[in-house]
């Protein structure tokens, strides 16, 4: 009857409706496209996530976008993207899942909780390719250290946390216990110790 064959095509048409939904946001490979690019907001205290569509499809293309996205302001003018503050990259080496992004030295001339957002929303963004699981940050060549004088070294995006912008650049005092081979080399000697440590970086 007519009322049954409209039943059934509507029931046609949701279940392709359902279907065209759940494409949205994959690639031709059925692979999830979109991927959250982290700006500082413009007080420079916290980094924000603004969603974007991928366009590249391999991992060096996919890089090329991103390092794009991250230079150049978004639309929303309460956002500043981290690589357009001021400094340059000079180079990169992509390398066993390790990304290492030379700088100028006018990186140093970021302000201190500035420098670590900066830090935190270039590896947020770039930890979420497949390819890459750490990003080291070198100026002109040269180890990168903090406001503290400690080395930054590789980050991972668990190292950085969504809070205020204030936390993710507060120092911390642990009284740690460390052990040292005795003169002989044959038992341990212990040893309190007191370290200022940074809380992105695992104890």
């Amino acid at each position: 009857s007519r009322p049954a064959v409209n039943k059934l095509w509507g029931i046609l048409w949701a279940v392709l409706c359902l279907a065209l939904f759940s494409a949205c946001g994959k690639d031709e490979t059925g692979e999830e496209n979109s991927i959250q690019v982290y700006y500082l907001n413009n007080a420079e205290t916290k980094v924000e996530m603004h969603p974007h569509e991928m366009v590249s499809r391999t991992g060096e293309e996919q890089l090329e976008e991103l390092l794009e996205c991250l230079s150049a302001n978004p639309d929303k003018l309460e956002y500043k993207a981290p690589l357009s503050l001021g400094f340059n990259i000079l180079g990169k080496t992509l390398e066993n899942e390790r990304i290492q992004i030379d700088v100028d030295r006018a990186y140093k001339e970021l302000p201190p909780i500035t420098e670590v957002l900066v830090r935190a929303a270039i590896t947020r963004t770039l930890t979420q390719l497949p390819d890459i699981s750490y990003v080291s940050i070198t100026v002109e060549g040269e180890q990168l250290f903090d406001s503290m004088d400690n080395q930054v070294g590789w980050m991972s995006a668990d190292q950085f946390i969504d809070n205020d912008g204030n936390e993710i650049n507060t120092y911390e005092l642990a009284k740690i216990r460390l052990y040292f081979a005795d003169e002989s080399g044959t038992s341990l000697m212990a040893a309190n110790r007191e370290k200022h440590y940074s809380t992105n970086t695992p104890l």
